[in-house]
């Protein structure tokens, strides 16, 4: 997995329907 300080801006590039189930697997940790 990647780090949360790539992952974070990258989820922002792809936007709420990029998060998806990364987002989810993000916000349950």
């Amino acid at each position: 997995p990647l780090p949360e300080t790539l992952l974070g801006p990258f989820l922002k590039l792809l936007g709420p329907e990029g998060r998806g189930i990364t987002g989810q697997a993000l916000d349950s940790q």
